[in-house]
C-alpha cells in the first residue's frame, strides 16, 4: 500500500488551501425533503413546516424536490439557490404535479400558480390544527425555533417537548406543537466561521420570519388559544421578526432591493393571540431589536399589547455568543452579526428591560420579562476556554432549564 508522504512545507500548505477550498465548495444550503420523508406521519399533537431560505414552505412529502435542482437554482443568480419558488416556477412539469396535487387549478401563470399553491399549503396547516382542536380543546401553541448551523433538530425538539411535560405543563398533552425547520444553514460538521455560513444564515433568517408570520396568520389561531414562541440561537430572529417589525436591527439601505422587498413582506398580519417569548442562547441584538417591538402590520398601542411574556437566557461563556473561536473575548459579540443579547454583552440583557420601560411608560416585572444565566458545559478541546453552544447543551442545565419554563408556562 503506498503512502502519500508530504516532503515539504509547501505541499502541506498547498493541500490546506486544497483541502479548505474543498470545504467551502460543499453546499450548504438545506434540503428538507429527505427529512421530511424521515418524519413520517403527525402525531403526539406535533405538526412541522418547513421553510426556504426565502420563508416558503415546503408541500406535502408525497411531491419530491430533486435536491440537484432545487440547490442549484439558476447558475447566474445565487440569490436563487435553494428556492422554491425557482424550482416550480422554473418547472412546469413540477408545478402542474404539485398544482394537481392539492386540487388546484392550473392558470398558465406560473407565479400565480405558485402563489395559489403556497396559500393552498398554508390552509392545510389551519385544517390541521382545527382536526387537533376538535379532538382535544389546545391549551397552548407551542413554536419550536431552531437556530443555525442546525439541519436537523429533531431530537431537540423532542427533549424540549418531554422537558415542558416532565414540568408538569401539558401532562394531559393538551398542547400543539409547531415545530419549524428553516434554513439556517449547515457547516456540513465543520466550523461555522470557516464555513462563512453566519451573514448568510441571518440574511435567511430575516425572509424566513415573514413566511412564518404569514404562516400564523393563514392558520387563523383563534385569540382562545395563546401561543409560546421558545427559540434557540439565531431562532430568536425568527421569532421576534414573525412578531413585529425589526427595522432599526437591520440597519438596511433604503435604496437596495432587499428592503423594498422587505418593505412589501412586512404589510403581512402580525399574530395577535396572546404571545410568550422564550429565548435560549438568543443569538441577536438586544435593544435595537426591541425598539421596534411596536412596529407591527398594523402599528399597535402599548395598552393593545399581546406578547405579554418574555424570558431571555444569557450564557457570557458560549463559544457562538461570544464569538469566542475569534480568541477576543466579548469584543466580538457586538460586531460581525451582534449576539449582544444571548452574551449578555455589556450588560445588554438588562438594557432591554430599559428600553421596554421607556417604550410601555411603565416599571417592568420579573412576571413580564425575566432574564436567566445559563451555563453549558466545556467544549471537548482542554485549551478552549469557552463552552458549548447546541440547544442539547442548554436542556442539560436542568436548574436554569427549570427556571426558564416555569417562568414561561406558569401563570
Amino acid at each position: 500500500m503506498s503512502q502519500f508522504i508530504f516532503t515539504n512545507k509547501k505541499h502541506k500548505f498547498v493541500f490546506l488551501i486544497a483541502l479548505l477550498l474543498l470545504t467551502a465548495c460543499r453546499q450548504k444550503h438545506l434540503w428538507f425533503t429527505e427529512l421530511q420523508g424521515a418524519h413520517g406521519a403527525e402525531n403526539d399533537h406535533v405538526l412541522r413546516v418547513y421553510f426556504d431560505r426565502y420563508g416558503d414552505v415546503y408541500p406535502q412529502k408525497s411531491i419530491y424536490i430533486h435536491p440537484d435542482e432545487f440547490l442549484q437554482g439558476r447558475p447566474d443568480d445565487k440569490l436563487n439557490h435553494a428556492r422554491l419558488e425557482t424550482y416550480f416556477t422554473g418547472n412546469s412539469a413540477y408545478l402542474d404535479e404539485a398544482v394537481a396535487a392539492y386540487g388546484l387549478s392550473s392558470t398558465n401563470k406560473p407565479k400565480a400558480d405558485y402563489d395559489n399553491l403556497q396559500l393552498k399549503i398554508m390552509n392545510e396547516y389551519r385544517l390541521k390544527l382545527q382536526q387537533f382542536n376538535q379532538q382535544q380543546t389546545i391549551q397552548n401553541l407551542v413554536v419550536l425555533i431552531h437556530g443555525f448551523n442546525d439541519p436537523n433538530p429533531t431530537g431537540t425538539y423532542q427533549e424540549l417537548r418531554d422537558f415542558i411535560r416532565s414540568e408538569h405543563f401539558d401532562e394531559h398533552h393538551e398542547f400543539v406543537y409547531l415545530e419549524v425547520y428553516w434554513d439556517g444553514l449547515t457547516a456540513n460538521g465543520g466550523s461555522p466561521g470557516f464555513a462563512k455560513i453566519w451573514g448568510k444564515a441571518q440574511f435567511n433568517s430575516r425572509y424566513v420570519c415573514l413566511g412564518l408570520r404569514k404562516l400564523l396568520n393563514q392558520m387563523d389561531i383563534p385569540k382562545t388559544i395563546p401561543m409560546t414562541v421558545i427559540t434557540h440561537s439565531l431562532g430568536a430572529s425568527v421569532a421576534t421578526g414573525a412578531l413585529f417589525n425589526t427595522h432599526s436591527k437591520w440597519k438596511d439601505d433604503i435604496n437596495s432591493f432587499t428592503f423594498k422587498e422587505i418593505k412589501q413582506l412586512e404589510e403581512e398580519i402580525t399574530p395577535i393571540m396572546p404571545v410568550r417569548l422564550g429565548m435560549l442562547a438568543p443569538a441577536i441584538p438586544g435593544v435595537s431589536t426591541f425598539t421596534d417591538i411596536l412596529k407591527r402590520s398594523p402599528a399597535i398601542t402599548p395598552d393593545k399589547e399581546n406578547i405579554n411574556r418574555i424570558v431571555v437566557s444569557t450564557n457570557p461563556g458560549d463559544y457562538a455568543l461570544d464569538k469566542g473561536t475569534f480568541r477576543k473575548s466579548q469584543f466580538l459579540a457586538a460586531r460581525a452579526g451582534a449576539t449582544t443579547l444571548g452574551s449578555d454583552y455589556d450588560g445588554e440583557a438588562e438594557k432591554v428591560r430599559n428600553c421596554l420601560m421607556n417604550i410601555y411608560g411603565h416599571a417592568i416585572s420579573t412576571e413580564e420579562y425575566r432574564v436567566i444565566p445559563f451555563t453549558t458545559k466545556p467544549m471537548p478541546n482542554p485549551n478552549e476556554k469557552f463552552n458549548e453552544h447546541g440547544l442539547h447543551y442548554y436542556l442539560k442545565d436542568k436548574p436554569a432549564m427549570h427556571l426558564f419554563i416555569q417562568s414561561l408556562f406558569a401563570k
